[in-house]
């Protein structure tokens, strides 16, 4: 029971180091908010809260339940991110992905990657020609082979 009591400092809880915490941190650099700090900033507010107009804990659980909803969607969009990635596996895509190198106006060049998915991992990467891609990359999917309806132009 007292694992689960966190201690609190003038700024709010206290968070206890642990790899659990160190993946979720890596989880929200996005700039999403996570559940650690949706609770530290609950614990802040009720802790800051005006003693003569307090908020009733129904605003509170309603503050929870949109956070709840809110993250479930987010869990939905990327099982289902991840859902078309693995049905894309033997499929060929075209993938656009930047390199390191600048073009002329200082942006980063591009290149272009034809091939067929090989696997797909669980954090919507897709492998291609051996190598990992982000699936967000993937500008178009084919069912065969695209090389064979390409033409020479005359």
């Amino acid at each position: 029971m007292a694992d689960l009591i966190a201690p609190i400092n003038e700024y709010g809880m206290v968070e206890k180091t642990n790899s659990a915490t160190k993946k979720e941190k890596e989880r929200n650099t996005n700039g999403s908010l996570g559940k650690d700090a949706f609770l530290n900033l609950l614990v802040c507010q009720m802790q800051n809260q005006d003693p003569l107009n307090p908020n009733t804990d129904t605003e509170y659980i309603a503050q929870l339940a949109t956070f709840s909803q809110v993250e479930e969607m987010q869990n939905i969009g990327k099982a289902m991110d991840n859902m078309r990635a693995m049905s894309s596996v033997g499929k060929y895509v075209d993938i656009t992905v930047s390199t390191n190198e600048l073009a002329e106006d200082g942006t980063k060049k591009e290149r272009n990657v034809t091939g067929k998915i090989d696997f797909a991992t669980s954090d919507n990467k897709i492998s291609v020609n051996g190598n990992l891609y982000d699936f967000d990359d993937v500008k178009t999917i084919y069912n065969d082979d695209p090389s064979k309806y390409k033409t020479d132009e005359v």
